[in-house]
């Protein structure tokens, strides 16, 4: 048994006080399946330095209207989901979309990167279906490259912790 202010770990069973979940694979490596790639983007995973320090940031190469990164996650209806992502600017267009295409919103949340990393959130109802997740430029011209790091799903309405997946979905109890 092991604790600390943040987090309980006994039994091979982790509560993380606060919980949270991430229901996107490959957080941190989005030019891996499942995550989708429309329109030609460019997609490079540890491709630069991380909000954490670490090299594990991806770059999205923006190439043409509508480029789209996204991975599709099912939903309940009428049940809140947050997406959340750190972006940082690195060329051209700064005015990209929250992506949550099959929502009941309909309507995708527009965000400005900048130099800095930046956590941007949007909170939506599920649809009962799947909802495809991600970031999109809708520019005409003037596309750029964005970086983008910690992308996360969570069944709630509010951003919690950010938590690393790789091959599976992740939800932590609270402790």
């Amino acid at each position: 048994f092991q604790s600390s202010d943040n987090a309980i770990i006994e039994s091979g069973r982790i509560d993380v006080k606060g919980g949270g979940s991430n229901l996107l694979l490959w957080s941190q490596a989005l030019d891996t399946s499942p995550w989708v790639k429309q329109t030609a983007p460019v997609v490079v995973n540890n491709s630069a330095e991380s909000p954490d320090g670490t090299i594990t940031a991806t770059s999205i190469t923006f190439t043409n209207q509508f480029s789209t990164v996204k991975q599709l996650v099912s939903t309940i209806g009428s049940t809140s989901y947050t997406l959340s992502f750190y972006a940082k600017w690195v060329s051209g267009n700064t005015g990209l979309r929250l992506l949550h295409e099959g929502s009941p919103t309909r309507t995708n949340t527009t965000f400005t990167a900048t130099a800095t990393w930046t956590r941007f959130s949007v909170t939506v109802l599920g649809s009962g279906s799947a909802i495809g997740f991600g970031i999109q430029d809708v520019n005409t011209s003037g596309f750029g490259e964005v970086l983008i790091w910690g992308a996360q799903v969570e069944q709630s309405s509010t951003v919690g912790n950010y938590i690393e997946t790789t091959t599976s979905a992740i939800s932590l109890e609270n402790a």
